[in-house]
């Protein structure tokens, strides 16, 4: 790190949040199937929010949260909330099984996971009397799920944190290029995973040299059908477009890309 990137993955987001506060930032589908926006300014206040929320539930610098879903709004907003407070994201592919994402959970000591659709909460459900260290169950998506007094809904939380004040930024952990930001584990072809320390900095030098060398910026859209817990699509289409100031849209799914592509018609897609 040379001093021209910001210290961390909030900060550089932060910054185009100030920069781009009216821009869409992220489009998404709505039920009925039309693409609905989200503001720069609106994401930063759900970040904002949803960090202080996280805070109050006992997350602190170095802990690790999991993610267990494909993507969407949703994770983008945890996964800026979690960074803000120098906690560490593991993300979770939704394809794994029960056996293999516990493994994950109680290798890593996740203390909270986000899930998201009715089969991957079942699965969730299903293994958490075998994970001890995950205290919390966040649900993004509660469709056909009956979710308890166990599990905590992910829509209260990011609307309950509280507008952020002095107090609160003082309150806000100290976080830099050399602090863990993810930890992403092997596909355990090779022997059982493996989980591989991502560092801010790690992710701050590649996203910024992508902006340089492929000139993203904030006339550019972007469509996202790759899992974002690979980190080719979050570096690249996530972190990369949001330094950006770019707009992410996100596929419904890979049978709706060709339509998808129509209605977005964007200039970038991996």
């Amino acid at each position: 790190m040379n001093g021209a990137f910001p210290n961390s993955i909030y900060a550089a987001f932060r910054e185009s949040a100030a920069r781009y506060p009216h821009k869409s930032a992220l489009l998404f589908k709505g039920r009925d199937g039309e693409y609905r926006s989200m503001s720069y300014e609106a994401l930063e206040e759900s970040v904002d929010r949803l960090a202080a929320s996280l805070a109050r539930l006992g997350v602190a610098k170095g802990d690790r949260l999991a993610v267990f879903a494909y993507h969407g709004p949703e994770w983008a907003t945890a996964d800026l909330a979690v960074l803000k407070l120098g906690a560490v994201i593991v993300p979770i592919y939704h394809t794994l099984s029960p056996a293999a994402a516990a493994y994950i959970l109680n290798d890593s000591s996740c203390k909270l996971i986000f899930v998201a659709g009715k089969e991957l909460f079942a699965t969730v459900d299903a293994m958490r009397r075998n994970t001890p260290a995950l205290e919390h169950v966040v649900v993004f998506d509660e469709s056909g799920i009956e979710v308890d007094k166990g599990y905590l809904r992910f829509g209260d939380l990011a609307a309950a944190g509280g507008s952020a004040g002095p107090s609160d930024a003082e309150k806000t952990p100290s976080v830099g290029p050399g602090d863990p930001a993810t930890v992403v584990y092997t596909s355990g072809t090779t022997g059982t995973p493996k989980g591989v320390v991502l560092s801010h900095g790690n992710i701050l030098f590649d996203a910024f040299s992508l902006i340089r060398r492929f000139n993203v910026g904030p006339d550019d859209t972007y469509l996202s059908f790759l899992p974002l817990c690979h980190m080719l699509e979050r570096t690249c289409g996530h972190f990369t477009m949001l330094f950006a100031g770019a707009t992410i849209a996100y596929a419904e799914g890979v049978s709706t890309i060709i339509d998808d592509v129509r209605k977005v018609r964007p200039p970038i897609i991996i």
